[in-house]
């Protein structure tokens, strides 16, 4: 299944997780640790902070969203099994300074890729129901949830294959 950026196209560079500078740490430290061939792996599992409730509200819609991915422990363990060592490496770190009512805009504005698939009828039910869930779960939602956050390299070496597997804060 592949994905369309086309609705997206005219925000599409304020849906990038990473600021620019960070993006560009988190290339040169992937570039270094892989000395990146052909049958080189890279996995992304993306990380959201509502996700759960996301999930939870869509559901009660009846949209499931797909999930392209395996978990990390997943991963982990399959290439452990394997006979993998893993090195965990922290490319870049950076602070995201947000509030309630922006990451509830990020939402709201589809700058999530996953939220592409949600029907337009539906997607408007859902973001009103977790609009309403946020007013009654924060006291505000001016309420500050900047957090500090970082960009994970996992490294599992296979033989002549090295599996890595980036780990996105979004």
């Amino acid at each position: 299944m592949s994905v369309s950026f086309d609705c997206v196209s005219a925000i599409y560079d304020a849906t990038r997780g990473l600021p620019p500078n960070v993006s560009e740490q988190v290339t040169d430290c992937i570039l270094r640790l892989a000395s990146a061939t052909p049958a080189t792996q890279f996995l992304e599992q993306p990380q959201y902070e509502f996700k759960q409730r996301w999930d939870e509200i869509l559901a009660h819609y009846g949209v499931e969203l797909t999930d392209y991915g395996a978990t990390e422990a997943d991963v982990l363990d399959a290439l452990t099994q394997q006979g993998a060592t893993i090195e965990t490496i922290v490319a870049a770190e950076w602070r995201i300074e947000q509030t309630i009512d922006e990451l509830l805009h990020r939402y709201q504005n589809r700058m999530y890729s996953a939220s592409w698939q949600i029907p337009d009828e539906i997607f408007a039910l859902a973001i009103q129901n977790l609009t309403t869930w946020c007013e009654q779960h924060y006291d505000s939602l001016d309420l500050d949830v900047s957090h500090n956050t970082r960009f994970q390299i996992t490294i599992a070496p296979l033989g002549a294959v090295n599996s890595i597997r980036l780990r996105s804060p979004f």
